[in-house]
């Protein structure tokens, strides 16, 4: 896509800037489309009336009609691929972000970078934030296989301190996939309604000494939607689906940055020990070599 053209709506831009490309063809396309699914729908007619219309014929005419549709929407995906990363590269530049288009997940010690499989990151931004080394991304993971696989997809915010903590899990039972690490413990109020929060064996109170009332509220204040992970140094949202938006974007990293800001004072003052042996790590966390070493 040519760089002056802005995305600021990745589908309106996306959808203006695929009719522009494609011009008169989408029309021819579209009409060729028509006059095949016409001649499909007359083939299958005579083959009914001779009593001709078996599996094969079925697959061959469906896959025929299909054919120009399945043309467009393709095109139209990697045309709006294209869109989305000028739309994520825009953002970087404009705030001063490094941008790179896609890294792997393996390093990465959230619990949700370990499920299913096929796990993407994608239009990374990587930079400072109030002082705060900052990252996020588009992240996505299949869970299941053929026909009964589904895919999910987050936007994700980290931000690493320099004090180490307890891994933590808080998780937000509404948007369709639950985390359930062991160690859960009572949220007041409206809260337990809506989210789940987590803390290893004997650390309870160290991971209650980070989510504090005045942290809580400001959670609920926020109308929060999403989980959140503490874990490596780091604060990892992961927020369900992908921002489509300019102003989406700003809003949902708004949202993050002012829950960073919120828990620095007391990320960054924490020093961990172990106790009585136990590792201050999630025991469903299954990774649990990769993540020691």
């Amino acid at each position: 896509m040519e760089p002056s053209i802005r995305v600021t709506d990745i589908r309106k831009d996306g959808e203006r800037h695929f009719k522009q490309k494609m011009g008169r063809w989408l029309y021819i396309v579209i009409a060729i489309g028509l006059v095949i699914d016409a001649l499909v729908l007359s083939a299958a007619w005579y083959l009914i009336a001779v009593d001709g219309f078996d599996g094969d014929s079925i697959e061959g005419l469906v896959m025929l009609a299909l054919a120009p549709w399945l043309f467009l929407a393709i095109l139209k995906g990697i045309m709006l691929g294209n869109i989305r990363q000028n739309f994520w590269k825009q953002y970087a530049s404009d705030n001063g972000y490094a941008y790179t288009v896609h890294e792997r997940t393996e390093g990465e010690k959230g619990l949700m970078f370990r499920e299913g499989h096929s796990n993407r990151a994608h239009n990374i931004l990587s930079g400072d934030h109030g002082g705060l080394p900052v990252r996020f991304f588009e992240y996505t993971f299949t869970i299941g296989s053929g026909k009964s696989s589904q895919t999910y997809h987050y936007t994700a915010f980290e931000f690493r301190f320099s004090g180490t903590f307890p891994h933590a899990y808080l998780n937000y039972t509404k948007d369709g996939y639950n985390i359930r690490p062991a160690g859960e413990l009572h949220l007041p109020g409206s809260l337990a309604e809506k989210f789940k929060l987590y803390a290893p064996e004997q650390y309870e109170i160290e991971v209650l000494q980070i989510f504090t009332p005045d942290v809580l509220a400001l959670i609920e204040d926020l109308g929060w939607k999403c989980d959140l992970e503490l874990v490596d140094q780091e604060l990892i949202i992961y927020r369900p689906g992908l921002v489509h938006t300019r102003g989406e974007l700003d809003m949902e990293f708004g949202k993050a940055a002012a829950l960073a800001a919120k828990l620095r004072p007391t990320l960054e003052r924490m020093t961990l020990a172990e106790i009585g042996g136990n590792k201050p790590i999630l025991r469903s966390y299954t990774t649990l070599k990769e993540f020691n070493s």
